[in-house]
């Protein structure tokens, strides 16, 4: 199951990457608004998925629909505009998650027909009947996070021959947010399809579906408001396709060196740097930075000079110097005695531009120019542009870096489980289902090579007396060094596991019947040279093995009837005296001889 999300999710990731780079400013919008709705209904498993954008008049219009949607329902919706209002009061802290809302079938607003009815079409049918007061309680489980919804109080609904209803539903909310703080619009996703729960993953997932609308709708807005000239409006296009491209949502750095790549089109930039800000730890890191198209290691956390921490906290809107020392005279108001030039030069025109997604301060941008005077408004106004952009770039990388940290970590969960399964917990051997595993893929690989296989099938002789006489601490002592010692002398293509209890099987590819033999016997003697568990019993315990062998193609040709009468070898050396080997054409020949099976037997009671 774990390998069936993880590829799910793989598989969204590529979805969104490829809507990603389709994104470009000259686009049919409705055309990619449309595909986005449609992937999230098809990768998420979802009902429906309404995109609806602000049209700046107090309402909320729907531009694309996707998903299981009557024409009569999706006229319905169409021809119900949504009020700013309407939105405020959808979202509320109780239902936030993350940068999303959730808004469960037993939410409290549903019960608001005036309000539902801008979300759910109505049904002619009989209304249901609760009882006077009808209390709930319903959880809601995301991942590793629970949300429960208590006391969800139903109103007494009385019944009547047919009426209108509005049937609730779970819905997530994703807000389009521009890098402005301003709500360009919504991503409402409603119901999972049966079988399927929603999950923090489908809400982190449905943000990147609905920062991707963002990065569009912004850089549309952006192209009809800028009156620049060519080459500028050229490079804003570029960039809003390149910081939405797949390539730079990878990680931060990838993203940095395009915004350097594409600013140094528009404006002078002999240097150019961002610092990242955390806020929870208050923090400030240098993450990128280029001189003179000279790139520097950066990552490692630096002083949180007091100009930068007013320009990120405070002017939130930056600043632009055209000289030096219009920048120091700035400097000394906040901090003396600091030195942050660039290899001891100091830059002559600078500008710092805050990094904003919402009102989440993510860090500065900084463009500078060794020459004085060659930063305009106009120049300004772009960098603030094109840190909106970055804004909801960077995003898109932290969570993407972050979705593929969890994947990966849930591959190594999975490959730790995956071992925990095929691993023997006492031995650290191969246990009996990757013991058969691994013979069946010999026995293939053996079939079409055409080459011998053999096994050795061996349990340490009279095992029970150790765990009778000594304990089974002492006796599990003996089995993990039983296991050892095998290995020790066996070869690197050989696999050794345990079987069941004190019996071990060895699979010796590419073996014929002599060489497992020979290889059967110096098991023997390896094992019986000197004795186990010294650390636990004083001298020792003088352990034995007794081991049958059987190969492919000459005694079987399947796993099973190679094991079997391995298996069988091994009785056999048991009951004519332990401490040896015997081989599956002994067996059957000592099974079918009567008189020796009676000589056995006469033994066997003049010893009791």
């Amino acid at each position: 199951m774990g390998e069936t999300i993880l590829e799910h999710q793989c598989e969204v990731l590529k979805s969104i990457a490829k809507i990603g780079s389709s994104l470009r400013l000259h686009m049919d919008t409705h055309s990619l608004t449309k595909r986005v709705v449609d992937s999230a209904c098809t990768l998420l498993h979802l009902r429906r998925t309404i995109l609806s954008l602000s049209d700046d008049n107090g309402y909320f219009r729907i531009q694309a629909i996707g998903g299981e949607l009557q024409v009569q329902e999706e006229a319905y919706l169409r021809q119900r505009p949504i009020p700013d209002n309407v939105i405020k009061q959808l979202l509320q802290p109780e239902y936030c998650l993350g940068n999303s809302y959730f808004l469960p079938a037993q939410a409290s607003v549903w019960q608001d027909p005036s309000l539902a009815s801008f979300f759910i079409s109505t049904e002619h049918r009989p209304a249901p009947i609760f009882s006077e007061r009808e209390t709930q309680v319903q959880t809601y489980n995301f991942g590793n996070h629970a949300a429960t919804i208590d006391r969800i109080d139903i109103p007494q609904v009385r019944k009547i021959a047919t009426a209108s209803c509005y049937n609730p539903i779970d819905m997530f909310l994703v807000p389009l947010v521009s890098g402005n703080d301003a709500m360009l619009g919504f991503l409402s996703a409603a119901t999972p399809l049966d079988d399927f729960y929603s999950t923090v993953e489908t809400a982190t997932l449905l943000e990147l579906f609905a920062n991707q609308v963002a990065v569009v709708i912004e850089g549309i807005q952006l192209y009809e408001e800028a009156k620049c000239t060519g080459e500028e409006r050229s490079a804003l296009i570029e960039i809003g396709r390149v910081l939405s491209a797949p390539y730079t949502q990878r990680d931060l750095p990838s993203v940095y060196r395009t915004m350097y790549q594409q600013v140094k089109r528009v404006m002078p930039t002999d240097s150019f740097w961002v610092q990242r800000y955390e806020r929870t730890t208050n923090r400030w890191y240098m993450d990128y930075m280029i001189d003179e198209e000279i790139e520097y290691p950066c990552g490692e956390e630096v002083p949180f000079f007091p100009e930068l921490k007013r320009l990120l906290l405070d002017e939130t809107t930056g600043r632009m110097f055209s000289t030096n020392k219009d920048y120091v005279i700035y400097k000394e108001r906040h901090a003396k005695d600091i030195d942050d030039t660039i290899n001891g030069r100091p830059s002559e025109s600078l500008l710092f531009v805050p990094i904003y997604y919402g009102d989440e301060p993510l860090g500065i941008i900084s463009a500078q120019s060794y020459s004085t005077y060659v930063y305009s408004q106009r120049h300004f106004e772009m960098l603030q542009e094109i840190g909106r952009q970055a804004a909801l770039a960077m995003t898109n990388a932290q969570l993407n870096g972050e979705l593929r940290a969890a994947l990966e970590e849930a591959q190594q969960a999975n490959a730790r489980l995956e071992a925990m399964a095929n691993c023997d917990p006492l031995t650290a051997l191969p246990n009996h289902r990757a013991l058969l595993n691994c013979l069946i893929q010999e026995l293939e690989r053996a079939m079409h090579t055409g080459y011998s296989l053999s096994v050795a099938f061996f349990d340490g002789d009279h095992f029970k007396r150790v765990n009778d006489t000594y304990g089974h601490l002492v006796g599990d002592q003996v089995l993990r060094e039983l296991g050892s010692r095998v290995s020790a002398v066996l070869r690197t293509t050989d696999t050794l596991g345990r079987y069941g209890g004190e019996e071990f099987l060895v699979i010796l590819p590419e073996t014929d019947p002599m060489q497992a033999y020979a290889i059967a016997e110096r098991l023997c003697k390896a094992v019986s040279l000197s004795p186990l568990a010294m650390g636990y019993v004083e001298q020792g315990i003088a352990v034995t093995i007794s081991v049958g062998v059987a190969s492919f193609p000459l005694h079987g040709q399947s796993h099973e009837e190679i094991v079997e009468l391995a298996d069988q070898a091994m009785y056999w050396a048991k009951r004519l005296g332990r401490n040896q080997v015997r081989t599956a054409e002994e067996a059957l020949r000592f099974r079918n001889d009567n008189s020796l099976a009676g000589t056995i037997t006469h033994l066997k009671r003049q010893a009791e």
